[in-house]
């Protein structure tokens, strides 16, 4: 069945898959044997919550389950206990794949088969899930922190996607990344599945950018791509990115939310001396993670755009009649069109029997607009907006214009109470100096708020619901 993601690596035996985080290298062989062992004991159609680590043991299961055709529950080794209790109570899943030394906190489960370092269990009460027979995967809604809410994907929208990226990037056979993101999070996740389909290599690395041992791998196994969200390149432009010599890059990605406009053009202009291929992707998890991206013979002059579709993906803007605007450079709401967009969602067990809701049909929840070659360029969140003096607001440009200054902020807040988060390293500036800039006029509904970090999810994007 082609809707399996997998099951044409067999073309690949004898190639690696992955260099395991004891720089052990494993190849696509071994791979289907595990995944037969996997199948022998794991029903099709069955659901198992699967607690990700970036582990070559917990890659070669998810694997396993994608080829047996079990519906897999994604969450991330960092979620709460209370969080993956609430997930385990809203869902029941058949089975449980997490690290052996977790495996003993749930009680209600019991072992069934290890690989390395990770292991399976599996319910001890049997119960009935009316599943939908195109589920495959349930994704977190990105910056999902207590709320059990998940992304419904099928196999077609994980074949669709993953075929629409490896077009755009041209990802080859002889291509070879490295792990930088959780693999529950959707941008992190494509990353692999591009990888994998193509008979590519993935370096499984648990090492922060900031860390020496990071690039000692990437330049020991010739990495030549990686991905990143905003906060990883903010990141990579601390440590002098541009003073680095990296012969084996020839391309690296961003997604995950909009980048500061100064740090992209420095990026542009640092790829371009080293002759390293930047795309700027836009994406959202409710369509399997990407749907758009900037070419690279576009990427200095339309520097700030997210581009144009994935192939086989449309996107347009609507007014707030819902009719389709035909006008150049007019905000409106963006919409999208995909098999990669995603079923619906889910709360509990209850939803999994839910079909297509979505249709093909994404309302993206961003303003956009759209020049006069048909590039789009996001204006913000149609959520993060509100009302300061009767002036409508967009909460991620005023983060933008402070950023601008070089100082890490968050904004937040409700219409005439706007709240700017800020490090506290940054005690003496004057924000109302840098709003006058902006609104031109004495802004005094905002508080600020000083912070040691800005919080983070795991995927280096702002945490909002934690800015309290």
């Amino acid at each position: 069945m082609e809707g399996l993601l997998f099951n044409r690596i067999e073309k690949f035996q004898n190639r690696i898959a992955f260099i395991d985080e004891n720089e052990k290298k494993i190849r696509y062989k071994d791979i289907i044997s595990i995944s037969n062992n996997i199948s022998k004991i794991i029903d099709s159609g069955s659901l198992t919550l699967l607690i990700t680590r970036n582990k070559y043991s917990c890659f070669a299961i998810y694997i396993g389950l994608i080829r047996c055709n079990s519906v897999i529950l994604f969450q991330d080794e960092f979620y709460t206990s209370l969080g993956i209790k609430k997930l385990i109570k809203e869902y029941i899943p058949d089975f449980i794949v997490c690290s052996i030394e977790e495996k003993n906190k749930f009680t209600q489960y019991e072992f069934i088969f290890n690989e390395d370092d990770y292991c399976i269990l599996k319910s001890k009460k049997k119960f009935f899930h009316n599943i939908h027979k195109d589920l495959s995967l349930l994704l977190p809604t990105s910056g999902s922190t207590s709320s059990p809410k998940m992304v419904r994907l099928s196999n077609s929208n994980l074949l669709s996607n993953t075929k629409s990226i490896i077009k755009s990037l041209n990802i080859n056979r002889n291509d070879r990344t490295i792990t930088t993101m959780p693999l529950s999070y959707s941008y992190g996740l494509s990353i692999i599945n591009t990888h994998l389909y193509r008979g590519s290599s993935i370096v499984i690395n648990q090492y922060s950018v900031l860390e020496r041992n990071f690039w000692k791998l990437l330049d020991k196994y010739k990495v030549n791509n990686f991905g990143g969200v905003p906060y990883f390149y903010e990141m990579l432009d601390k440590i002098k990115f541009h003073k680095m010599h990296l012969p084996s890059l020839r391309y690296i990605t961003q997604a995950g939310g909009k980048m500061n406009l100064n740090l992209s053009k420095k990026l542009v202009k640092i790829c371009e001396e080293k002759k390293i291929i930047m795309y700027f992707m836009y994406g959202q998890t409710e369509a399997t993670a990407r749907i758009s991206y900037l070419p690279w013979d576009k990427a200095k002059s339309k520097v700030s755009s997210i581009g144009i579709p994935i192939p086989k993906g449309k996107m347009w803007l609507i007014d707030n009649k819902g009719k389709k605007i035909k006008q150049k450079l007019k905000k409106g709401d963006l919409i999208y069109k995909g098999k990669n967009v995603c079923l619906g969602y889910s709360n509990n067990y209850k939803d999994l029997s839910k079909g297509d809701l979505n249709k093909g049909i994404l309302v993206t929840g961003d303003v956009a607009k759209q020049d006069e070659d048909d590039f789009f360029y996001i204006i913000g969140r149609k959520k993060r907006f509100l009302k300061i003096f009767g002036y409508r607001i967009n909460l991620d440009e005023i983060e933008k214009y402070i950023s601008k200054k070089g100082i890490e902020c968050a904004c937040t807040g409700e219409d005439n109470n706007l709240r700017i988060f800020i490090k506290k390293t940054n005690k003496n500036t004057n924000i109302n100096k840098i709003l006058l800039s902006i609104f031109s006029k004495n802004i005094k509904d905002y508080k600020i708020y000083f912070v040691n970090e800005i919080p983070r999810n795991h995927a280096g994007k702002i945490n909002y619901s934690k800015l309290k």
